[in-house]
């Protein structure tokens, strides 16, 4: 039987990959290379897209022609037909199941995957390769290499389709965001995952947090707020790199000119990796070594170990220079992006409510442009909108911790704000020293 010319036959080896023995799928993998590779040997793509080949790729090498039915389908879809869409729609899923069958990943990435990844073979879990190349994404030696293992997280933060370990551990839940009427891209179906993270499976919760994590480290990879945050990017954030931009836009979060959209994905970025130490980049680098001896049992989720962390920096049980610090950074962070009855900031909800978020707060803000500091140029109603929401409570809290202490209703809140936030006469830089 010639398999290169028999749809059905090679759908279904495909299909039923990981039952056959060691020889065969080694055939069948062989098989899908090339498929994947060259226009010539792919019959099922070939036949499906005749029409887009022949008008829009005219000319191309067969080497490139998936490529460029993949770039009409990202430019202009609907230029493909919907079979057409289709038939590529599952050569990309299923080329996101292993390395062998990313022909530039495969060979920019050649040398890191021997050195990191040998072992984490696609025969044996569909996505096992790419998944592995993904989790040591810092130790990749090959600019190269990385900027294409980005390029692959990136695609699958649009379309969780492309993510065959999320696929594999997170396909029940899945089908029921699907279920609910959530269709697949523009991220919707991984943005339904995770408004419900703590109610997953635990095998999916645990790769959804890879995801998550990652996102909060690189917004190059973090589709809802690349994609709402582009003009906010270049004009507040083009000098800083990728790994610290969502922490630039956070300092620019409120502005006048800071769009909607844009401070809305941030502030949901924000809040999901406030959710959990192992969401938080720079909480989980500096204070996971710390955990055992500071909050031994406490569990993770819901807040919980960043609010034992915080307490023993107030306490003084925190020694850790680097994790205290860090602490203090989410800390602000789950202020600017402030939401009720979080572990953090539940200790101060009667007094935002009643000292900054209250129907005039506003106009009492505008009343600070004369108080010390950073205040005298401005008022803390920082987007004029008549109301102090978001970015603009932190602003509000920090002045009163340090002129109106007593104005508070909870001296713990009191504290706390004052022990986070700055005299306005010490910079931030001094302030962590």
């Amino acid at each position: 039987v010639d398999l290169m010319e028999d749809d059905a036959l090679l759908r279904c080896l495909r299909e039923h990959r990981a039952l056959f023995t060691g020889g065969c799928r080694a055939k069948v993998m062989s098989i899908e290379r090339m498929a994947h590779n060259e226009m010539d040997f792919n019959a099922e793509v070939s036949e499906a897209c005749a029409v887009e080949l022949r008008t829009q790729c005219r000319g191309v090498d067969s080497r490139q022609q998936l490529s460029c039915l993949e770039r009409m389908g990202e430019v202009r879809a609907a230029k493909l037909a919907p079979t057409c869409s289709r038939v590529l729609q599952g050569f990309k899923e299923r080329a996101a199941q292993s390395v062998e069958l990313m022909g530039k990943v495969s060979s920019v990435c050649r040398e890191d995957y021997e050195l990191l990844c040998a072992s984490a073979s696609a025969l044996q879990h569909p996505g096992a390769s790419i998944q592995c190349l993904k989790d040591s994404r810092g130790q990749l030696r090959s600019k190269d290499c990385k900027a294409a293992v980005l390029g692959l997280m990136a695609g699958a933060s649009r379309d969780s389709r492309l993510d065959a370990m999320l696929q594999s551990q997170c396909g029940r839940d899945l089908f029921e965001c699907t279920r609910a009427g959530v269709l697949p891209g523009e991220g919707r179906l991984l943005k339904c995952l995770k408004e419900k993270l703590s109610k997953l499976q635990p095998s999916c919760a645990a790769q959804l947090r890879k995801t998550v994590h990652a996102e909060a480290e690189d917004v190059r990879v973090n589709f809802e707020v690349s994609k709402a945050c582009e003009a906010e990017l270049h004009h507040y954030c083009a000098s800083v790199k990728p790994e610290g931009a969502l922490g630039c836009l956070e300092l620019h979060l409120g502005g006048s000119d800071f769009g909607a959209p844009c401070a809305t994905a941030v502030r949901a970025t924000m809040r999901l990796a406030l959710q959990d130490y192992r969401l938080h980049p720079q909480v989980k680098a500096a204070c996971e070594p710390t955990l055992p001896r500071v909050c031994p049992t406490v569990p993770p989720g819901e807040g919980a170990v960043l609010r034992c962390l915080l307490d023993g920096e107030g306490s003084g049980n925190l020694t850790d220079k680097a994790c205290a610090r860090a602490i203090r950074q989410a800390a602000r962070s789950a202020f600017v992006s402030y939401t009720p009855r979080h572990a953090i900031t539940d200790l101060c909800d009667d007094d935002i409510g009643r000292l900054c978020a209250a129907p005039d707060a506003a106009r009492r803000a505008a009343a600070l442009r004369g108080a010390p500091g950073p205040l005298e140029e401005s008022s803390l109603d920082l987007n004029g909108d008549s109301e102090l929401v978001g970015a603009e409570l932190w602003p509000c809290l920090s002045h009163k911790a340090h002129a109106e202490p007593t104005s508070f209703r909870s001296s713990a809140c009191a504290s706390l704000v004052e022990r986070l936030s700055l005299d306005p006469k010490v910079s931030l830089e001094e302030a962590e020293e």
